[in-house]
């Protein structure tokens, strides 16, 4: 299972190649091998994942 610790790591890794366009819910889900739903899951939001990974 991904933890939200897995996630964020994808999050800061995207922000860091791709910058902010470039961390999109797709990407961090195909990064992190899960589901949008799973990874809605785990973060309610988009804005929500962005805002606990800075």
């Amino acid at each position: 299972m991904v933890s939200q610790e897995d996630v964020i790591a994808v999050v800061l890794e995207l922000l860091h190649t791709r910058g902010w366009r470039g961390v999109t819910t797709e990407a961090v889900a195909r990064r992190t091998h899960i589901s949008k739903k799973t990874l809605y899951q785990l973060f309610p939001s988009k804005d929500d994942l962005l805002e606990t990974a800075l």
